[in-house]
């Protein structure tokens, strides 16, 4: 048997979508000049940086929000205060709550669902924030609710195999026999891989691989309609 898993973030809905819409709503034309694709995936990746340390609890919810978004502007060379910083994570949540799952992905589990093949999520995050995705997107329409792993509540985060072996544990599967689909090649590829899963790269920002990269992608998909094409295949 097959099962596939499932990042949540810019994975099955479009992460960029509410933070450009919270962006125009707290700044306006204030920082036009400004890349806004390339500020999220820098807020994204200062994210990244500093999650372990509010797993650990060295960081607040409210200080990594400050922080991701104040760094990614200093990326993009631009400053930002904490206070707009932190106004500009209220207006994201509220944006968050209105996030919808991509059309080509509403295929993708209802094929998969049609097919028997079991899914499950694997996510890292507080879990009443990423739970209160799960519940927006209306993911139990198709997976069971002890299929669903978030980092916090599971104990171990992407790219750590523990996260992997647990989602084994919890489907009785061997990692063989699973697939896992993600849009970070850092935690999502090289997390699957180094379980022993196959790992198919949604990479919509078209990032590249590290040069000194040990560990590959079995497949690479540029959006949702390609991803569609290869698994109902």
């Amino acid at each position: 048997m097959c099962c596939v898993f499932f990042d949540v973030d810019d994975t099955i809905y479009d992460q960029f979508s509410p933070f450009r819409s919270a962006f125009k709503g707290v700044f306006g034309h204030r920082f036009d000049a400004l890349n806004l694709e390339r500020l999220f995936v820098c807020s994204r990746a200062r994210s990244d940086e500093v999650f372990e340390m509010v797993a650990c609890g060295e960081l607040t919810e409210s200080e990594m929000y400050a922080y991701r978004i104040c760094k990614a502007f200093e990326d993009c060379g631009a400053f930002l205060s904490q206070e707009d910083g932190l106004a500009f994570q209220e207006v994201y949540a509220t944006e968050q709550q209105k996030i919808k799952l991509l059309p080509d992905m509403v295929c993708i589990f209802d094929h998969l669902q049609a097919k028997g093949v079991p899914m499950g999520i694997i996510t890292n995050g507080p879990e009443a924030h990423q739970m209160r995705k799960v519940q927006t997107l209306g993911l139990k329409k198709w997976i069971a609710s002890e299929h669903f792993l978030i980092s916090s509540e599971v104990g171990a985060a992407k790219p750590a195999t523990a996260i992997f072996r647990e989602a084994e544990r919890r489907l009785d599967v061997p990692p063989k026999a699973c697939t896992y689909i993600g849009d970070a090649y850092a935690i999502d590829v090289v997390g699957a891989k180094c379980a022993g899963w196959r790992a198919i790269w949604l990479n919509r920002r078209e990032n590249t691989i590290p040069e000194d990269a040990v560990y590959f992608p079995d497949y690479e998909v540029k959006n949702e309609s390609a991803l569609a094409q290869l698994l109902l295949k």
